[in-house]
């Protein structure tokens, strides 16, 4: 149950994502940053309430699963 944010950055330049739901995560672990197959990587993000940052690197794709 869930499902999947994928975030891309196109620039030459690192940047900081935010992802901004409709509602807040209840518990630690409800997004998780994953692999393009969706296995943890754990690579860092901030959930604070229903916002989810999460730097992403020059011309690189992040991934975060939301239970």
């Amino acid at each position: 149950d869930g499902f999947v944010v994928r975030v891309l950055n196109p620039t030459d330049a690192a940047v900081e994502a935010a992802i901004t739901l409709g509602a807040p995560l209840g518990t630690p672990g409800e997004a998780v940053s994953v692999r393009l197959d969706e296995t943890p990587d754990d690579r860092p993000l901030v959930v604070d309430g229903r916002r989810i940052t999460l730097p992403v690197g020059p011309r690189a794709l992040r991934t975060v699963r939301i239970s």
